[in-house]
């Protein structure tokens, strides 16, 4: 937790939890409106700080190729709903799926919350 702490301050974010014995543990993490760039980076190094081994993209193209050079090995992806101009991301988290021949579990973050967004998010799967 003192990994997390330190990021935590650094972005100006704050972490809360909340466990429950035999249910397991749920952690939020709350930061500030900022450029994707310093969130990506933040998440990057959180992820890190709980031993993931991590790689980001800042857009769907660099997102695509990066899997291509990966050899689709993910294991799980967090992706921008709003990744780039060409895709969304759910749409480049689509791409990747139909390339690597797989689903791959994914959380999609999307600071638009309108009813329309959250449906079309939902229904991407």
């Amino acid at each position: 937790m003192s990994i997390v702490d330190r990021i935590a301050r650094l972005l100006a974010a704050e972490i809360t939890f909340r466990s429950r014995d035999g249910r397991g543990s749920r952690f939020s993490i709350s930061v500030p409106l900022d450029d994707a760039q310093s969130l990506r980076s933040g998440l990057q190094l959180l992820l890190e700080g709980w031993g993931y081994e991590t790689v980001a993209a800042g857009f769907c193209e660099e997102a695509l190729d990066l899997g291509a050079r990966e050899g689709w090995r993910f294991d799980a992806m967090v992706a921008d709903h709003r990744l780039g101009a060409r895709l969304s991301g759910t749409q480049t988290v689509n791409e990747i799926h139909a390339r690597s021949g797989r689903k791959v579990p994914t959380i999609v973050i999307a600071g638009d919350t309108s009813p329309d967004r959250i449906v079309d998010i939902h229904a991407s799967g």
